[in-house]
């Protein structure tokens, strides 16, 4: 089962990830690594592909980038 944050997790990752852009990789991946915790990864991982990647076929270089510099192997087995 999946473990949905508080609210107030759930829009700081909507937030986020909406504003994402090339120019700002980094400091996301800094912003968020300070409030997602590793239990609501599911969660993060279903939100990004099936409501960014899915939707958004032409930032899929930018979406691997942002998970690339998380670099957590945990959200890394979720999501593949």
């Amino acid at each position: 089962a999946i473990t949905i944050p508080p609210e107030g997790v759930r829009d700081k990752i909507h937030f986020l990830i909406n504003n994402l852009s090339k120019a700002n990789v980094d400091d996301k991946v800094l912003e968020i690594k300070k409030f997602i915790e590793p239990n609501f990864f599911p969660y993060f991982s279903s939100f990004l592909v099936t409501k960014r990647v899915a939707q958004e076929a032409n930032h899929l270089e930018m979406y691997a980038s942002f998970l690339k510099k998380l670099g957590d192997r945990i959200l890394y087995k979720v999501i593949t």
